[in-house]
């Protein structure tokens, strides 16, 4: 059995005091592509009055019956969104969820489930959720129970309850879903976690990983039946679109916040089924510049800070997913050009099949 571990140490957990980025402060939601203010939507009571219900197929373009499609992914969506709040049963766990609902005129939306990086709260992506939700999709993300993220413990209920997430978003938003369109999503060991719930979960029709991390759990873990090893053998039988966004920066050296064996890039070779698999290589990014809220990194800046370009690379990530959420989910074909083409945001590396 390999001894695998996420990167953070005690030791630099202590050394790196200096915080998140130069001045210790999470890269602000305002920066994500045109997203508004995370939180702000007016809370709703389930899913009867964002959507009407109809064959079951998802719209032609973000905008459905309604609105046209936005100009690029990187721009605010056409949806005004509300947001529900729920603590979502998980066999004897709770998992607190926060749903953000487009408020449409008819059409069902696709559904994308986003979990998040190793100590950090789903807050921190909310701009993030915001933005791709304002272009036709339910968007919810989920916290581990009382915010562990699973150090010690189990990465395998982790999948459990994002499935368990499913389960609650596709009864509560019944009316307003396209269930045969589902994405899993997460940061760092969230996008672990998400890639076990795409091997799982036969519900999930796509994966975009944001900086994956193949952990084991925590500083001198070891991969077991809990955290087992997913690369290869748990991401070579997908056979949905995915894409993997990630960076070098952190991939080596005395602190490896994203391990080079343990690595978006290990995603990406190992998905040998998929029918479309993108690899795209922020440069001069680090592991923590791809969160999305104000005041968003907490513990783990302390030992994997943010650069001073992390608000640019949120932005730029938020593009990439929105782009991605539209081509697979909507199968809209005009997105390829922001994934693999002539649209791919400056500063981006990418190779795909």
């Amino acid at each position: 059995m390999r001894t695998r571990w996420i990167g953070i140490t005690a030791g630099a957990l202590l050394l790196a005091a200096s915080g998140c980025g130069d001045d210790g402060s999470g890269p602000s939601g305002s920066d994500g592509g045109g997203v508004a203010d995370t939180g702000t939507g007016t809370p709703d009571t389930g899913a009867a009055d964002t959507g009407t219900a109809d064959t079951g197929t998802p719209p032609s373009d973000a905008g459905g019956s309604d609105a046209g499609p936005p100009a690029d992914p990187s721009a605010a969506g056409p949806y005004t969104v509300t947001t529900t709040s729920a603590d979502v049963a998980s066999g004897d766990r709770t998992v607190p969820a926060v749903a953000y609902v487009p408020v449409r005129d008819g059409g069902r939306s696709p559904l994308l489930v986003f979990h998040p990086g190793f100590q950090v709260s789903s807050e921190a992506y909310g701009a993030l959720c915001e933005h791709v939700a304002s272009h036709g999709f339910v968007v919810v993300r989920a916290d581990p129970p009382s915010n562990s993220d699973y150090v010690g413990s189990s990465h395998v209920e982790g999948a459990e309850d994002m499935s368990a997430v499913i389960d609650w978003a596709l009864s509560t938003f019944a009316a307003a879903l396209d269930a045969d369109h589902v994405a899993a999503s997460g940061h760092s060991v969230g996008g672990k976690v998400a890639a076990m719930v795409a091997h799982d979960d036969e519900r999930v029709t796509a994966l975009v990983g944001i900086d994956p991390v193949n952990g084991s759990g925590g500083p001198g873990s070891s991969y077991n039946d809990d955290r087992p090893d997913i690369v290869p053998d748990w991401i070579a039988p997908l056979s949905i679109p995915v894409a993997f966004l990630g960076e070098t920066t952190d991939s080596s050296g005395g602190l490896a916040c994203a391990p080079a064996d343990q690595s978006y890039q290990t995603f990406y070779e190992a998905a040998t089924a998929a029918p479309w698999a993108a690899e795209l290589t922020f440069t001069g990014a680090r592991h923590m510049d791809f969160l999305t809220g104000p005041g968003s990194c907490g513990t783990p800046c302390f030992a994997c800070m943010q650069s001073g370009m992390a608000d640019a690379v949120a932005a730029k990530a938020t593009t990439v997913v929105t782009a991605f959420a539209r081509r697979h989910l909507l199968g809209d074909a005009a997105m390829e050009s922001w994934l693999t083409g002539a649209d791919v945001p400056d500063g981006i590396d990418v190779r795909s099949r």
